[in-house]
């Protein structure tokens, strides 16, 4: 019975849970993956071997700048408006290299041409999701305490102080 009681209210209280450990960095790298999905699925005839192997190797670095920024900088208003200027240069590359397929696809522009509406309307509601994700991370409030460069001992002193570590 308490098995159950437990399990209940941690069915209950998951979502909740999940969804406050959502934080930009998490979020955006979904977007990044989401994105290129998309991207693959929709070029899914036109594009040729070496697209894919750029949308591969694009996502990858993206997602190895997001995650680096994760380990370094701490949440801020600095570090989400870096995240949001990584994640939208991001979403406008891939754009851009889907609009360029049309050069190279010849009697396939149509299509291409959707899979761009739909890459752009989707890069909108990606970034408005991203938007949120701010306002629900938790930033600092104290300002960090400064370090100094050099560690004084605390039993070092003037020579004409008596005792310390001059007087041996």
């Amino acid at each position: 019975m308490q098995r159950l009681i437990l399990s209940l209210l941690f069915l209950i209280f998951s979502p909740l849970i999940s969804y406050a450990q959502m934080d930009s960095i998490s979020t955006s790298i979904s977007i990044v993956e989401d994105f290129n999905d998309e991207a693959l699925l929709l070029t899914e005839g036109v594009a040729d071997k070496d697209f894919k192997e750029f949308l591969l190797k694009r996502k990858e670095e993206t997602v190895a700048e997001l995650k680096q920024i994760n380990w370094a900088e701490a949440p801020s208003p600095k570090r989400f408006q870096r995240i949001k200027d990584i994640v939208n240069s991001y979403l406008e590359q891939i754009s851009d290299s889907v609009k360029e397929l049309s050069t190279s696809a010849l009697g396939q522009e149509t299509k291409i041409e959707e899979a761009v509406t739909i890459l752009n309307s989707s890069k909108a509601a990606k970034l408005a999701d991203l938007e949120a994700t701010h306002k629900t991370e938790g930033v600092r409030k104290e300002p960090e305490k400064a370090v100094p460069l050099i560690d004084v001992s605390p039993f070092e002193g003037e020579p004409d102080e008596g005792e310390g570590i001059w007087f041996r």
